[in-house]
């Protein structure tokens, strides 16, 4: 077995944490490999017989794909982020086109009218997020200039000239694709004319553009407006000096969520494929106008946000605010649902929840010590939205956070995924 984590980013290892916490659940032993793995080999070696089920996330455009495809004919098996419209395979992966239609909704209520498009691949959520982007802007009457379109075609949504780079989940920094994207920057930069707005296929695109940008004299946002996709987490490079708006995937639920696929899969049927929902993430990158000079539902967010991470333990939290903003309890639950993009109650329970989360990774604090200081005032409470969030119990998510990248699993028919 053999495992690497791939572009300096924590999406691999968030996703393998998932599946493990959830075969460890069920009993099962899990075995990892990369994109080393030679899928022919291991199919034409029958190898793959002392397996109940495979996850893979494997590109429609590698040669391996026909021997996925022959694989998922012999045994249950599940494509995870890369999901192709028809495949034998099962299939999960973030809710792609309801994540750009939130980024769109943001931006239009920021006061963005001219928006554009940054793709860099030809995956099946390449195009969907694309297309999911051109639709949102064509129903506003907003259709994007053909020259604001970069990596697709403005009238189709299909993919032409761009970067063309094969899926930013599975490959290393890849010089030539990074050299396409700097080239394209400086272009999409030199044109007459530019969009307020940039809405781009995925953070690793977004982070690439603004360091480009940057050593162009460019100011993000004060120049143009960046959105992102992914809420991926770098470990290489240097740090960001504008954060950015992103959609959220949580790679850990999806992880998850494709082991209760495969075990739905066993009892056969007909094809399914699950989609996750997506989670805006306002930040810094998406303000309209110059840097510093934020919009008035900017300053509601800037001032409300930081001060609800400051007291997620206090009961009434809504009502406390409400009454340091001189706002009736109605107001501002109705301004923070149209600010946020989401409920008050939600968008708190989802920072308790990552408190928590984070308690469990890092420390060996009792689970009740660990719920009552992230705000939740009942243990049957913190469990069930806990396992709705994560997918596992707080105790299986902290017993599968110690283990490292280098476990074997042992073998057995039936007993491995």
């Amino acid at each position: 077995m053999f495992f690497e984590t791939y572009i300096g980013s924590t999406i691999y290892e968030e996703l393998r944490r998932g599946i493990r916490d959830a075969c460890t659940e069920r009993g099962w032993v899990c075995d990892f490999f990369d994109a080393r793995f030679r899928l022919e080999a291991f199919l034409a070696s029958k190898a793959f017989a002392r397996y109940r089920g495979i996850l893979g996330t494997v590109s429609v455009f590698l040669p391996a794909r026909a021997s996925w495809e022959r694989l998922a004919a012999r045994l249950p098996c599940v494509d995870l982020m890369i999901v192709p419209p028809r495949s034998r395979a099962h299939g999960i992966a973030v809710d792609d086109g309801a994540g750009i239609r939130a980024v769109v909704d943001h931006l239009v209520e920021a006061g963005h009218r001219s928006i554009g498009y940054f793709g860099m691949g030809r995956e099946p959520f390449s195009v969907e997020r694309a297309r999911a982007c051109l639709a949102a802007l064509a129903q506003r009457g907003m259709a994007p200039s053909p020259v604001w379109v970069v990596g697709f075609d403005a009238a189709t949504g299909m993919p032409k000239g761009g970067a063309a780079a094969p899926a930013p989940y599975t490959v290393k920094g890849d010089q030539k694709t990074e050299r396409t994207l700097d080239a394209q920057t400086k272009q999409f930069l030199n044109l007459a004319q530019r969009p307020t707005a940039l809405v781009f296929e995925s953070d690793l695109a977004a982070r690439r553009f603004i360091r480009a940008a940057g050593a162009l004299g460019f100011r993000i946002p004060g120049d143009l407006a960046v959105t992102g996709f992914d809420d991926n987490r770098f470990w290489d490079g240097p740090p960001r000096a504008v954060e950015l708006t992103t959609v959220r995937q949580d790679f850990y639920a999806l992880g998850v969520g494709a082991v209760a696929l495969l075990d739905r899969a066993e009892k056969g049927g007909p094809r399914f494929v699950e989609r996750q929902a997506p989670r805006l993430i306002v930040r810094r990158s998406s303000l309209r106008g110059p840097l510093g000079e934020a919009p008035g539902e900017e300053a509601f967010r800037a001032q409300v946000a930081p001060f609800i991470e400051a007291h997620l333990e206090t009961r009434k939290l809504s009502g406390l605010i409400a009454r340091k903003l001189g706002m009736s309890p109605k107001s501002f639950l109705a301004k923070f649902s149209r600010e946020f993009g989401v409920t008050f109650v939600r968008h708190l329970n989802q920072l308790r929840l990552d408190r928590a989360a984070g308690r469990l990774r890092e420390t060996r604090d009792p689970i009740t010590r660990i719920l009552h200081e992230a705000g939740f005032a009942s243990h049957p409470n913190f469990n069930r939205q806990f396992k709705a969030r994560f997918g596992v119990s707080a105790a299986v998510y902290r017993a599968g956070r110690g283990a490292t990248g280098s476990e074997k699993g042992t073998s057995g028919k039936g007993k491995n995924a």
